[in-house]
């Protein structure tokens, strides 16, 4: 598809760079014989001139001028042709490689983007048609049993309403992904301010699990679209809690870098083993070894929605970890250009 539509608009280019180059030839065309019909009538003054002043001349030579003329004006009507049509003919060439690749430069974000949205419907359509397909044979199976109680129907349909729920909440985290492909609105954003609040969110939910948050955060602003900044260092604290160990620890801080805005989430967690390291971004991507001993809701998500919001802000994520130990976060944005100078160095 994108083959054809790439040749597609190399001929457009082409077409149209061609018109441009060949109406500046038309009009060049149009002035260089303007120009030697007016030099040859000039000429043709000049002899006659000539002819009156010297009485000697043979009159013949003033009718064979016109000849010479006509043979003048088609001598550069011809090198003046070939001419443009050799410029022509390089521009066409030279027009047609280069259109072919401003075609796939072009057309590359475009074939990225859809490439992008397929591998997304694929993946969505196999994390729903699972449980889809369990939900179903669960509730085929038991209608069948004509000996079910009430209780166990209940049951049942207590465990059909849960299962629902999951994939309520799958099919919201995939939407919430796929809003973040698009494009989001930059502003200026105070991280202290919006750090402390997404901070207080998580309070109750760190003391459930026995979680010390500690901040370490500047007065800095950024150039990012608030709202998904906002939900980034959400994702980055509840896997932070979810990960981390009984009375374990979870820092952030927000401090600059090289004129950029750094938010650092730690914790003295479980860690993640060095081979799922780089896949850890990945759609539905579940680390191996401890991360999926322990049961944890969630669908692998979580930092594809991250990674999906820091490169729509234009920064970077980083992580490091050491299993069974600790895992740290770093996530770089464009700091705000405005911020007095002592924070910029």
């Amino acid at each position: 598809m994108f083959r054809q539509a790439r040749l597609k608009l190399t001929a457009w280019y082409v077409l149209i760079l061609m018109a441009v180059t060949l109406t500046l030839s038309s009009i060049f065309y149009a002035g260089v014989m303007r120009s030697t019909k007016q030099a040859l009538l000039q000429h043709n003054r000049r002899v006659e001139l000539r002819l009156r002043e010297v009485r000697d001349i043979p009159q013949p030579l003033a009718k064979f001028q016109d000849v010479i003329n006509q043979e003048a004006m088609q001598a550069v009507r011809i090198s003046t042709l070939t001419l443009l049509g050799t410029i022509n003919l390089i521009i066409l060439a030279f027009a047609s490689s280069l259109s072919y690749l401003l075609a796939g430069v072009t057309l590359q974000p475009i074939q990225a983007m859809v490439e992008k949205q397929k591998q997304f419907v694929a993946d969505a359509s196999h994390e729903l048609k699972t449980p889809l397909t369990a939900i179903k044979t669960n509730l085929e199976v038991n209608l069948r049993n004509k000996t079910l109680s009430i209780d166990q129907v209940k049951a049942i349909l207590a465990d059909t309403v849960k299962d629902i729920d999951a994939l309520t909440s799958l099919t919201n985290t995939l939407l919430k992904e796929s809003r973040y492909n698009s494009s989001v609105k930059t502003e200026i954003v105070n991280l202290k301010q919006l750090t402390e609040t997404v901070v207080k969110k998580y309070k109750v939910l760190a003391k459930e699990h026995n979680i010390k948050l500690e901040t370490d955060v500047q007065d800095i602003t950024a150039k990012a679209d608030k709202a998904s900044v906002e939900e980034l260092i959400a994702i980055l604290i509840d896997n932070a809690i979810k990960f981390n160990k009984e009375n374990g620890k979870v820092q952030i801080r927000v401090f600059m870098e090289n004129k950029n805005a750094v938010i650092e989430v730690s914790d003295t967690g479980i860690g993640i083993d060095e081979k799922s390291l780089p896949y850890i971004f990945d759609r539905f991507f579940k680390a191996d070894t401890a991360r999926t001993k322990q049961n944890h809701d969630g669908f692998g998500l979580g930092l594809s929605i991250a990674k999906e919001i820091v490169e729509i802000n234009k920064g970077s994520i980083e992580v490091t970890s050491k299993l069974g130990e600790s895992t740290t976060f770093t996530v770089k944005l464009p700091a705000d250009s405005k911020q007095p100078l002592s924070k910029l160095q």
